[in-house]
């Protein structure tokens, strides 16, 4: 009985394990989703009249950007939270794991070093692009007002 709860439990791609409260699945964390910013970082300085507008589009990047890690981190405090909240009771027990049961672990790991990589990648966009801001706005002729 146990082998064919075993092979069903796989054939629909669930991770479970025996224990004597049932079959323990483990949820998978989300695809990381931190999309490559569309920053050029080739461009000729920014017109002076055009640095409040490139300022803005710098903001609005660079919160798209947090919010995709915080909600990929969100979602990976919940689920090990959550695996710890399933595995802890089997903790000192003496039970048969399947072949296969922490693979939803390491897959986890392998998604967190991809939004690791993509989070440098963008990161270091951001700091081109901000550069860039500065470097054009050193350019620009600041002209104070006159007092009357």
């Amino acid at each position: 009985m146990f082998k064919i709860l075993m092979l069903a439990a796989f054939s629909v791609g669930s991770i479970a394990m025996a224990n004597p409260r049932g079959a323990i699945t483990l949820q998978p964390i989300v695809q990381p989703n931190d999309p490559k910013l569309p920053i050029a970082t080739d461009q000729p300085p920014i017109a002076c009249d055009q640095i409040v507008a490139a300022m803005q589009n710098y903001k609005q990047m660079q919160q798209a950007h947090e919010n995709s890690l915080t909600s990929f981190l969100s979602d990976v405090g919940g689920k090990v939270s959550a695996w710890y909240t399933q595995l802890s009771p089997l903790e000192g027990t003496n039970q048969p794991i399947p072949v296969g049961t922490f693979s939803v672990l390491q897959d986890g790991g392998n998604k967190i070093s991809t939004i690791t990589d993509m989070a440098f990648d963008n990161t270091d966009l951001l700091s081109q692009e901000l550069d860039h801001i500065i470097t054009s706005l050193q350019g620009c002729a600041i002209t104070k007002p006159t007092l009357k």
